[in-house]
């Protein structure tokens, strides 16, 4: 992975996190939380299918050029290829912005080059209009099949209100490999990030956020999304101190932490 730091004023801090076998971390917010995940990011996808029957290009195949013609609505049940994929009360979205990647059978591909030139590495974003009152935390975990060449190039941008940008960074990072997997296009490593942002300090209503991220490599594949986000902050959310120094001998992420705020004129 790839990481740019642009702004000044890092602390950079260990951090020890364990392997789990299955799912995102749990990260045990308290207080009032909201949660969304994608876990069917594939054709089969009722929203996905859908479009894609109807007029116009819909998601897209290889290479998958162009942005998609909406974002991903996200699900609070375990995706399969039923209607209750859709389910209402999820109520944040995924889109790509530019670049190559498309819904294949077992994942979101980064298509490894173009009709009409070189691999571009796909913009996602994640997003969110409809939050809880007083949002202290947001955590973003993300799932991914290694591509030829990198995973995730830099750290995610969170952008509050349509104009204050935390630009890559965020207070809390860690990363895991999960191990070795068929995403549909041969066996790949799997890895799992996880980013958390602290907002207590933001004084203004928060009414929207924006997560937006480029995909490094060719190739790669996006397995998996999780947001979860709290009116209260703690940093024993992924997960408890004591959960670190036990698992010393296992893996280790690291804690980066940089702000820059800017007011939209």
């Amino acid at each position: 992975m790839k990481v740019r730091l642009k702004d000044t004023n890092c602390i950079l801090v260990l951090a020890l996190i364990p392997v789990v076998a299955n799912g995102f971390i749990d990260v045990s917010l308290t207080g009032v939380t909201d949660y969304d995940e994608w876990d069917n990011l594939t054709i089969s996808n009722p929203q996905i299918a859908s479009v894609n029957a109807g007029a116009g290009d819909g998601f897209g195949s290889f290479p998958g050029d162009t942005p998609w013609p909406e974002a991903i609505e996200s699900v609070l049940t375990f995706g399969t290829a039923e209607s209750d994929d859709d389910d209402p009360t999820g109520d944040a979205a995924f889109g790509k912005i530019s670049g190559n990647g498309y819904p294949a059978t077992i994942s979101i591909y980064g298509a490894p080059f173009s009709f009409i030139g070189p691999h571009i590495p796909a913009t996602h974003n994640v997003f969110d209009t409809n939050l809880i009152p007083d949002i202290e935390t947001i955590i973003f975990q993300v799932r991914i099949g290694q591509g030829s060449d990198g995973w995730i190039d830099g750290l995610p941008i969170l952008t509050l209100n349509g104009g204050d940008v935390f630009a890559n960074n965020t207070d809390y990072f860690f990363e895991r490999t999960l191990g070795v997997e068929d995403t549909g296009f041969g066996d790949s490593e799997i890895k799992e990030f996880s980013f958390m942002w602290d907002l207590a300090s933001y004084t203004d209503p928060i009414t929207e956020y924006d997560i937006q991220w480029t995909m490094s490599g060719t190739s790669t594949t996006i397995l998996a999304l999780e947001l979860n986000s709290g009116d209260t902050f703690s940093p024993t959310a992924v997960p408890e101190p004591s959960v670190f120094s036990f698992f010393a001998a296992i893996g280790a992420g690291v804690l980066v932490l940089t702000r820059r705020r800017r007011v939209a004129s």
